[in-house]
């Protein structure tokens, strides 16, 4: 919520993903400031499938993350928050690491900090923590995966 600074990055990074075949929903979870209204307008000059939902009352990420899931039509579903952002193969590697193996039901990668302050990128060390095979135990103890 109150990403007006960050959301037209936010949803371009999305549209302009390499891999084709996706559908965007937007949650606004009560923004006041004009994120809803500058989302509203990038996705509709897209060419990307979307649908844009509004909460009523603020709600908690979890409760977002499970409505946005339960919205979906996607055999893949990547969450993003308002103020971050992809590159435009990230999509594509994922979903090609997925097809290799109909066992795989999470993938994940690194990712960056961006320090606005100074417009430095800082690769996060979490390449480190990756974690292979069933990791549904470690994940309810220690969400380990980079957001």
């Amino acid at each position: 919520m109150n990403h007006a600074k960050y959301i037209q990055q936010c949803l371009s990074s999305c549209i302009e993903q390499t891999y084709t075949n996706k559908e965007i929903i937007f949650l606004d979870n009560c923004s006041t400031d004009k994120t809803a209204l500058i989302a509203n307008e990038v996705l509709k000059a897209s060419s990307v499938t979307y649908k844009i939902l509004k909460n009523t009352t603020s709600q908690s990420i979890t409760v977002n993350c499970n409505r946005l899931i339960k919205e979906s039509n996607g055999d893949a579903i990547i969450l993003i928050s308002g103020d971050d952002w992809m590159t435009p193969e990230n999509v594509a590697a994922k979903i090609n690491v997925m097809l290799t193996d109909a066992e795989i039901g999470l993938v994940y990668s690194s990712g960056f900090y961006y320090y606005e302050d100074t417009k430095r990128l800082e690769r996060h060390p979490s390449e480190k923590h990756f974690k292979r095979g069933n990791v549904e135990k470690e994940l309810f103890r220690n969400n380990f995966v980079f957001t």
